[in-house]
């Protein structure tokens, strides 16, 4: 999982889905709580599941930052968050490997917040990455699955 973002309405009805399926554990790829929804359920979500998680950048910006300086959807999280929450993100790594050889990053493996399978020109049109620019950036990942 990954890119929740607060939903918890959304996260909810996916994990009853993988309950019903029998499907876990899960990994999450971060980025779970900044946006407008609920960030607290969701955070209660995941902390009660302990799936292996990792921060995204907007995890990170939550801890990092001073809520003056957070964009709109980081400020919302922000607030809705208690302590307890911010120490779990705190503890979380930006990178993992986990089931022995699956490596888990937000972004690319140097950087939680850059495109790696998307170029974005300077007039903002995205597009695929090239195959040359995906695996420079695997350069040193030694996992059968990123």
């Amino acid at each position: 999982m990954a890119d929740v973002h607060g939903n918890a309405h959304a996260l909810d009805a996916v994990l009853n889905d993988m309950d019903s399926l029998g499907l876990s554990p899960a990994v999450n790829l971060g980025d779970f709580f900044s946006g407008p929804l609920d960030a607290a359920k969701t955070a209660s979500l995941l902390m009660d599941r302990d799936f292996p998680s990792i921060r995204g950048n907007h995890d990170r910006y939550l801890i990092e930052q001073d809520p003056s300086n957070m964009g709109p959807s980081d400020r919302v999280a922000f607030s809705q968050l208690e302590q307890i929450h911010l120490d779990w993100i705190a503890s979380l790594p930006e990178t993992q490997t986990v089931f022995g050889d699956v490596f888990m990053c937000h972004g690319t493996p140097r950087s939680d917040s850059s495109y790696w399978l998307e170029h974005v020109e300077e007039n903002g049109t995205v597009r695929p990455a090239t195959l040359q620019k995906i695996e420079v950036q695997a350069i040193g990942v030694d996992a059968k699955l990123i």
